[in-house]
């Protein structure tokens, strides 16, 4: 009987540790695609006509769960995949997906949701220019239970390299205001040209 005890709380600590390291955040190694009709989707037109460059042709190849919002320049975004278009594994670092992104003032927004709290986040890439994580947090209205964006804030910002390198940090969010009850994660950048894979949010016990 004891060691059945032992034996299934070694068991219990090792499905705590790995739930531990769920990511958090959908397609953060854009692995999943969506393929979008441009023309019959006003959403993407609408992008499309601001200046995204979704690829040629009449369809959009998108990284599924993440959003394109409006931008105040060009921008173009390209699912890389290995044996597609002559790419190879030199710019996708895990799995046969990673993302390229080029332009500036995009927003591209993650449909996960991110209670307030401390996390873990890393991600892969290379290139020029600035890449940033942004937080934009919201609160409910008790009258109509909707969302109500509270603060905007971009607390981690690197500037991207010719190799691969990996940013990691850890860092609680929600912390500004109380009322805070969610945060959505967004891509952002500067003068962006650059390749990024393998995004990971894991949430830090205390």
């Amino acid at each position: 009987m004891k060691k059945t005890l032992i034996m299934f709380a070694a068991a219990a600590t090792l499905c705590t540790a790995a739930a531990a390291e769920v990511n958090l955040l959908a397609n953060g190694g854009f692995e999943k695609i969506s393929k979008v009709a441009k023309a019959s989707d006003k959403y993407i037109m609408t992008r499309v006509k601001q200046g995204w460059d979704l690829g040629m042709g009449p369809v959009a190849k998108i990284p599924q769960d993440w959003v394109p919002n409006t931008v105040t320049g060009k921008v173009k975004l390209r699912i890389v995949t290995i044996g597609e278009n002559g790419e190879n594994k030199e710019n996708v670092v895990e799995g046969k997906n990673a993302l390229y992104v080029q332009g500036q003032g995009f927003h591209l927004y993650n449909s996960s949701s991110l209670k307030p709290g401390k996390y873990k986040f890393s991600f892969k890439y290379k290139g020029s220019g600035r890449v940033t994580i942004c937080f934009y947090c919201y609160k409910i209205d008790p009258k109509t239970r909707r969302g109500v964006h509270v603060q905007s804030i971009a607390p981690m910002t690197v500037m991207a390299k010719p190799q691969w390198q990996t940013f990691t940090r850890e860092m609680e969010i929600g912390k500004w205001k109380p009322e805070i009850s969610t945060c959505t994660f967004a891509l952002t950048g500067t003068k962006a040209d650059f390749y990024i894979d393998d995004m990971i949010v894991t949430a830090v016990k205390e």
